[in-house]
């Protein structure tokens, strides 16, 4: 557990050292968000429960 969490702290320093050096910052406000985003997730968990259901009859190849 030690070790993982300095790898990780290790992983976290090196991203934050890369983006300092190539001056990349990154906010929420950044990020778009595409006005059909609702439709779309809804869609995805449609699509998934139509999978799961086949998958547990055994109908996916």
């Amino acid at each position: 557990m030690t070790y993982t969490s300095h790898i990780l702290d290790q992983v976290k320093n090196m991203g934050f050292h890369q983006a300092t050096a190539t001056s990349i910052s990154l906010g929420v406000d950044n990020l778009l968000t595409i006005p059909s985003k609702g439709w779309v997730v809804q869609d995805a968990k449609q699509q998934s429960l139509i999978l799961e259901k086949n998958h547990h009859h055994g109908n996916v190849t």
